[in-house]
């Protein structure tokens, strides 16, 4: 080969190299980045969707971090799923609901994906003497939270292999660790 060749295919496949990286460049710059979710991203969903914010579970700790927001607005009450996609809030309504409060606690949410479980505590005797919430989406790993008398909407949410077809869930237990509600 003549030096003039060698220098021809040394240049096509440099320019070549170039090409391909000039695409993977784009490629990697075009890619949705997620950010942490934060209270001040909570509070601006409150203020767009004109919601009462009751709980919120945050998952951080993925790599698209994403949140479930429990909220009211009138008699509805139901969650929203909330991530930070390229600086922007992007979110969604995963269902609503009426509240029922003859029912001396509801519970709903959603037990795919990554499950979560929504606690309303209406009756005051239960918010009174409960101590502590356990719920369970398999029946296999339990989550606890610690009842707040002043508090009466709590949020659950699990990993995604906790997602279950079965059957979940939540007892309120008492300071004496006696269950008062299942």
């Amino acid at each position: 080969m003549t030096p003039v060749l060698k220098k021809k295919w040394f240049l096509q496949g440099l320019a070549l190299l170039l090409l391909f990286s000039l695409l993977a460049l784009i490629h990697f710059s075009q890619r949705d980045s997620y950010s942490k979710i934060s209270d001040l991203h909570i509070q601006q969903l409150s203020e767009k969707e004109h919601i009462e914010i009751l709980d919120v579970a945050m998952k951080n700790d993925l790599d698209k971090p994403f949140a479930y927001v429990f909220y009211k607005r009138g008699v509805k009450v139901g969650a929203y799923y909330l991530s930070v996609i390229n600086d922007k809030l992007v979110y969604g309504m995963d269902f609503m609901l009426n509240e029922d409060e003859d029912k001396p606690v509801q519970v709903f949410g959603i037990r795919t994906g990554y499950p979560y479980l929504m606690i309303q505590i209406n009756d005051d005797h239960l918010l009174k003497e409960g101590d502590q919430i356990y719920a369970t989406f398999n029946q296999n790993k339990w989550h606890r939270l610690d009842i707040d008398s002043s508090k009466r909407n709590y949020i659950v949410s699990g990993d995604y292999d906790e997602a279950s077809d079965g059957r979940s869930s939540v007892q309120i237990y008492n300071a004496k660790k006696e269950m008062i509600f299942e």
